[in-house]
Parts: C-alpha cells; structure tokens; sequence
C-alpha cells in the first residue's frame, strides 16, 4: 500500500468520524455513538498497523482529546443502554419501572453530555488531529509488516486465551 493509498483510509475514517460527531453532539443518540466508537475503533487499529511500519521515534496515535472524547461517549453509551435494558426488562417481565432510579440515571447522563460538550467544542473538526497524523505517515505498508502485525495478533490472542475467560480478557480480545 503506497502513501496515497493510505492517506485515502486515514481521510474516509476521519471524514466519519466528523460526520458522526456533527450527529451526536446535539442529541447522543446511542446507535450514532456506536457507529462513532466503532469508526474511531478501526481508525486506531489501522494507525497501530501503520505505527509497526514508520521509523523510530515517531508515534502514529489518536490525540488524547480523541481518547479522552471517546471514553466520555462510552459513559454516555452505557448509561444509556443500561436505563433501555431497565425499562424492557420491567415491561417484559411487568415490573414497575423504578422511575428515581431512572431519573438518577438520565441526570447522570445529561451531566456527561454536558461534560462532553465542555471538552470538545460543538463546531470540533478534527482537521488538527488529521493534520499530525498525516504528517507521520509511512511512505508505504509492506506485506512483510502487515503479516508481522497479524502474527502478533495472534499471539495476543492465544496468550488471553491460555487464562480464565475474565471480563477484561474478553474486552481485550475483542
């Protein structure tokens, strides 16, 4: 894969992940935050691919405002489908609903929201995070670093899977 080539995958992920956050940023809706995590997911494994290739002293990451804002819109996910999983399972099972706890949850999920939005700016592009990362791009991806990057893959994933399944193995392999 030549320069060029990987610039287009770094611009179509970030192109995205700007969209999705222009959706999220007024109403969190939970599905537009999974498909922003996501995106972000696939951006930060092809820049840890492309991190094996480039030359010493130079990191190719996420900026920590990205990290940051992505850890923040987790919180937001999961609360969100915490309170949805508590109202089916009460209206599945005709409970009644626990509407203080419920109220505890959606004001936690509104000072999150709020949080978010005094991080990251509403009108946040993206475009100085794109920028830093373009400037560190390798001049190609080899065949030879791409089956070096899988194999030590692998070898992540066999050494979880010699351990007790735990819920931080399972978050890890996935």
């Amino acid at each position: 894969m030549k320069k060029n080539e990987i610039e287009l995958v770094v611009k179509h992920h970030f192109k995205n992940v700007s969209k999705l956050f222009k959706k999220i940023i007024k109403e969190y809706p939970v599905n537009d935050i999974i498909e922003l995590r996501n995106e972000i997911k696939k951006l930060r494994s092809f820049l840890h691919l492309l991190d094996m290739e480039s030359s010493p002293g130079k990191v190719i990451q996420l900026s920590q405002k990205l990290k940051i804002f992505y850890g923040y819109t987790g919180v937001i996910k999961n609360l969100k489908l915490h309170s949805q999983h508590i109202s089916r399972e009460c209206d599945i099972n005709a409970f009644h609903l626990p509407v203080s706890y419920l109220d505890k949850i959606n004001r936690e999920i509104g000072s999150w929201e709020t949080d978010t939005l005094d991080f990251i700016e509403e009108d946040y592009n993206f475009l100085d995070d794109e920028e830093k990362i373009m400037k560190l791009l390798p001049e190609k991806l080899t065949k030879d670093y791409l089956k070096k990057f899988i194999k030590a893959k692998f070898d992540q994933l066999k050494a979880y899977l010699t351990f007790p399944v735990e819920d931080e193995s399972l978050s890890s392999i996935r």
